[in-house]
């Protein structure tokens, strides 16, 4: 019963002296605000961050390839379709791709092109690389499986072999004396070697055009950039196992510099968000620290005349240490509320969709954490007042 007469008196306390605690709890709400919006949007920002980077990089993309000079000093080195399964199943890796590829003609009618790589590649090549295709379709499962003579091209090979007001689409190409019908031009290429490559269906690459029947290089594409480095070092260790007589031709690279680049830009925004966090809850602290020290100040009198009265020093030290948690969780409580708002209209308006698990940790910890602040910051205020000499604050003017 004690105990919850000192909560009502303290809450009293609080509602009584509300004009004075009003700037603390909107600087507590702001502070559970912002922890709710910047932490799980902020991931969600992050993430969208690395993603734009890691698509203008590349990123996320190993590959295995041959030094051919090493290689054929004993054998023609080949990598295998088994290769490629067991590398879907590596934890971490999104999807994995082989290709086969060499230099050769196109032809069209009168018109020819200058030497272009062709590439035999599967359904899943696009979406390891993530070369993107501007107009029509990409090679799909059913092309592979039933070898139809169907290719992507780049944009380059396009402005060599048709008219500017001719769309490619549907139109044929002669490679090797075999026509193949036009199904998609590839766009937003990175590297000017692909504006030049024409992609067919591995199956087709490899029985119908001479040299090109050895798998010569694998793609693997990782979860995310901060997968790749491990991821390296395990698919290398897979190629080398599984091709043990030309280890030492096997090349398994990665854009590294690249992922560094990615990796301080995100620290960087990583590094800012939490210091607005900290920043946040110290001057909440010390707004409940120094507001509760001028409530013991003004309220002298009456801590003595308590005291007069028989009041124990826990008893004060409690009253005020439930005040300024009472102070904290009123914060709280608005900050919670108002941050769901937040994430709702900004989830909307710049189109992220913030972590629920996140969401749900920014309100807990920051009810949890208002709670255990308004204590901490509380307790240098409250055993003050327990310190106040019964005589001296009666007299106290």
């Amino acid at each position: 019963m004690f105990r919850a007469d000192l909560v009502m008196i303290s809450i009293r306390q609080v509602i009584r002296h509300r004009r004075r605690y009003r700037g603390v709890v909107l600087g507590l709400s702001l502070g559970v605000l912002g922890l709710m919006v910047i932490l799980p949007l902020g991931d969600a920002l992050i993430d969208f961050l690395s993603d734009n980077l890691e698509q203008l990089a590349d990123a996320k993309i190993i590959r295995a390839g041959w030094d051919q000079r090493k290689s054929f000093l004993r054998h023609p080195a080949s990598y295998s379709f088994k290769d490629v399964e067991v590398l879907r199943t590596f934890r971490g890796v999104l999807s994995a791709s082989p290709a086969v590829s060499r230099w050769h003609v196109l032809d069209r009618g009168h018109k020819r092109t200058a030497p272009v790589r062709l590439m035999g590649v599967d359904e899943s090549f696009f979406r390891t690389t993530g070369i993107a295709v501007s107009s029509g379709r990409k090679i799909t499962e059913e092309d592979v499986r039933s070898g139809r003579r169907v290719c992507v091209v780049g944009p380059r090979i396009v402005s060599w072999l048709f008219p500017k007001d001719l769309n490619p689409i549907g139109g044929t190409v002669s490679i090797d004396g075999y026509l193949f019908q036009i199904v998609g031009v590839v766009g937003g290429l990175e590297f000017n070697v692909l504006w030049r490559t024409a992609f067919v269906p591995i199956s087709v690459a490899r029985s119908q055009f001479v040299g090109m029947h050895d798998i010569g290089e694998l793609y693997v594409r990782a979860v995310n950039w901060e997968a790749v480095p491990g991821l390296h070092e395990d698919v290398k260790e897979l190629l080398i196992h599984n091709h043990a007589a030309n280890a030492d031709a096997i090349t398994v690279t990665y854009e590294g510099a690249r992922i560094e680049k990615i990796n301080n830009a995100v620290f960087v925004v990583k590094g800012l968000i939490w210091t607005a966090l900290v920043l946040t809850i110290i001057l909440g602290g010390l707004g409940i620290t120094f507001t509760m020290l001028a409530a013991v100040t003004e309220r002298t009198t009456e801590i003595g005349l308590k005291r007069a009265l028989g009041a124990t020093d826990s008893a004060i030290l409690h009253q005020f240490l439930i005040e300024a948690v009472c102070i904290s969780v009123i914060g709280a409580l608005l900050g919670m509320l108002g941050g769901l708002v937040c994430v709702a209209v900004l989830k909307e308006e710049l189109g992220l969709e913030p972590t629920h698990r996140l969401l749900l940790m920014a309100t807990l910890g920051g009810s949890v954490g208002s709670a255990i602040l308004g204590v901490l910051a509380g307790l240098v205020p409250a055993r003050r007042a327990t310190r106040i000499d019964p005589v001296d604050a009666m007299r106290f003017e």
